[in-house]
């Protein structure tokens, strides 16, 4: 079976594996796999047997503990008299406290005591086990490489990785950014701290470490922050990602990488829709003024502007980007106009969406995106309220391999009496097309459900409201 499983965990595994080895004893180890094999059939345990060959460390019995087990393990990372202690247990979005699934897990850590830099390598084959290190303690990183593990550290360590963040690699900032992330949807740590990490990213300048910052304030934004909390999150948020928004503008400059080009149309959606700064919102109109008279406008700006324009628009702006999509010669142009399109949240302009999918005035095959774009957004609750009515024929117009992608938005339908119609809903209805995808969306919108009951009042005191 060839799935996001295979090609995602089983990648990130074998990266996993090469830098724990080295990847001269990796390579040496698929070079005498494959020439031991040449032009011969092989098992799993093959390629296992080629790299315990080329390495000190047990590869078979680490591989065979991460791939025939689900998920992946969370290592917790606590401060001791003598070091480190690293404890194991699986990470779940809703946690499992019942759940005593133990992984073989190589582990690199690096850090500084006494001014000294120091690095190790571990292999952690029970629940726990204490690393030793000589000096006093300035800081540790609990995964300093590719480990395909959340890592969570005590509040001293945490704490003290503030302090050093500008000694961390790109991808150690990557890490620690998502592993908080992913804790507090978790329930495990609150967003404060979250907030409290962000907060020092002003200068950040890689592409990757914004979109995971990005995502967290997104849900915060959409889950937790209320009416009373806005003004302050927002505050937060301009000050935040202000800074790097100034710093590249709104116009590409000649021989920036790619990345850069779309760090720049992320952060100009998160300043015009998350902080709702009024000068880019003002500017994001100029810009789809300028595309809507066929002017060129950088693509992945022009993706940003019109996201504003559609978050901060109605019926006016509603009737321009559906005449821009129905005249759009290019698919692209399509799917951005009629993302646009999707994106204003005025329950009026949802009906008018909603009933477009039904009608098939929009294409089938383009259906199931544009409602969970729908449902991702703030009138998510009233296209839930016109898909429930219609689920029947609604599924029926979709094509066979977009049925079941149909619930994918459900997750952000995080409101109690919206999430709890959608579950009663989905236990009297079968739905065949994606039962298992199903499950993982409902369990997904559970997660949100608790985040925003356990955070709402985690970032009221946040921000003093």
């Amino acid at each position: 079976m060839f799935d996001s499983i295979t090609y995602g965990k089983g990648s990130a595994v074998l990266r996993m594996i090469e830098q724990f080895m080295g990847e001269e004893e990796f390579r040496t180890g698929v070079g005498n796999y494959l020439r031991k094999h040449a032009y011969g059939n092989t098992v799993t345990a093959d390629l296992w047997e080629g790299l315990d060959g080329a390495s000190e460390w047990p590869i078979g019995e680490i591989m065979d503990t991460w791939v025939y087990q689900r998920g992946f393990p969370q290592i917790d990372v606590e401060k001791t008299e003598r070091g480190v202690k690293l404890s194991q247990r699986r990470y779940l979005a809703i946690p499992d406290e019942s759940d005593a699934t133990l992984w073989s897990v190589p582990i690199q850590i690096r850090g500084m005591a006494g001014g000294s830099t120091f690095s190790e390598k571990i292999l952690l084959t029970g629940d726990e086990t204490e690393v030793d290190i000589q000096g006093e303690l300035d800081f540790v990183v609990g995964n300093a490489g590719s480990g395909f593990f959340r890592t969570r550290y005590d509040d001293d360590l945490f704490a003290s990785l503030l302090n050093h963040l500008t000694t961390l690699d790109d991808l150690e900032r990557y890490q620690l950014v998502a592993d908080t992330w992913a804790l507090v949807k978790s329930g495990q740590i609150p967003s404060s701290n979250f907030l409290d990490l962000v907060g020092n990213f002003g200068q950040e300048t890689e592409q990757q470490i914004w979109s995971i910052i990005n995502g967290g304030l997104a849900s915060l934004d959409h889950h937790v922050v209320t009416d009373e909390t806005r003004p302050a999150f927002q505050a937060f948020v301009s000050k935040l990602v202000g800074p790097a928004h100034d710093r590249l503008g709104w116009d590409p400059v000649e021989g920036e990488s790619d990345l850069t080009r779309r760090l720049r149309g992320d952060l100009i959606a998160v300043m015009g829709n998350i902080a709702e700064d009024a000068t880019v919102i003002d500017r994001a109109r100029s810009v789809v003024k300028e595309l809507l008279a066929d002017e060129h406008v950088d693509p992945e700006v022009a993706t940003a502007a019109l996201s504003v324009y559609a978050r901060h628009g109605g019926e006016g702006e509603y009737d321009k980007l559906w005449k821009a999509y129905k005249e759009a010669g290019l698919p692209l142009d399509q799917v951005r106009y009629l993302g646009a399109v999707a994106g204003i949240p005025e329950e009026a302009m949802v009906e008018r969406t909603m009933q477009k999918i039904l009608d098939e005035d929009i294409r089938t095959q383009d259906g199931f995106w544009v409602l969970a774009r729908l449902l991702g957004g703030k009138g998510g609750p009233k296209a839930w309220s016109i898909a429930r009515s219609n689920w029947a024929g609604l599924i029926d117009k979709m094509p066979g391999m977009t049925k079941r992608r149909v619930v994918e938005g459900l997750p952000a339908l995080s409101k109690p009496e919206v999430a709890a119609d959608v579950k009663a809903f989905f236990a009297e209805t079968p739905f065949p097309e994606g039962a298992a995808f199903l499950t993982q969306k409902l369990e997904n919108l559970e997660a949100n459900v608790k985040l925003r009951e356990r955070e709402t009042k985690v970032v009221e005191e946040y921000f003093g409201s």
